[in-house]
């Protein structure tokens, strides 16, 4: 599977899917403040991993890394970069959720 981001908006961003051979390419619309939302889930997922490495928390740190990959998420190592600059309003609303208890 590839992805790629066709074009960035204020509230979402389109990205082509492509399935490899015999799959039929897909064009999807992410909602930005939906990515941000996985990107947590993912920052959630590996801290519980990192303090827990259970099958159960492995399982979840996985899914979180696969739904970030299909929105068009990028990794370096641990980084996750999604595929577009946070605004100052978006990184704040990371910042909140980073302090929140779990």
């Amino acid at each position: 599977m590839k992805v790629e981001v066709i074009s960035v908006g204020k509230e979402s961003y389109e990205i082509f899917i492509s399935h490899g051979q015999g799959g039929y390419p897909t064009w999807h619309t992410v909602s930005r403040a939906r990515a941000i939302d996985l990107l947590e889930d993912y920052r959630i997922s590996y801290a519980a991993f990192q303090r827990d490495p259970s099958m159960k928390n492995e399982d979840d740190l996985n899914w979180s890394r696969h739904l970030l990959g299909i929105i068009g998420a990028t990794f370096v190592v641990d980084v996750v970069e999604l595929p577009f600059e946070l605004t100052e309003e978006e990184k704040a609303r990371l910042k909140t959720l980073e302090t929140q208890p779990a």
